[in-house]
């Protein structure tokens, strides 16, 4: 039997995502425990982006353990 899920927080970042939507991201994972989906473009683009969510930024390597979402999908 399929199942539906009816309850989605869907974040929509438009681009590379600020220090703010990943940090919420970050957030929602440790608090909620819940599962991370990512839906990324499949471009270099999109692999980039999907780095920066999962493992943080090398220009803020103090605070990128803080922001990444190591358990994304």
């Amino acid at each position: 039997q399929s199942k539906i899920v009816t309850e989605v927080i869907l974040i929509t970042p438009r681009g590379v995502p600020d220090y703010n939507t990943r940090y919420f991201v970050r957030l929602l994972d440790d608090s909620l425990s819940i599962p991370i989906v990512g839906l990324f473009d499949g471009d270099a683009y999109g692999i980039f982006i999907m780095h920066l969510f999962k493992y943080g930024s090398m220009s803020a390597a103090q605070d990128g353990h803080a922001m990444a979402c190591p358990h994304m999908m």
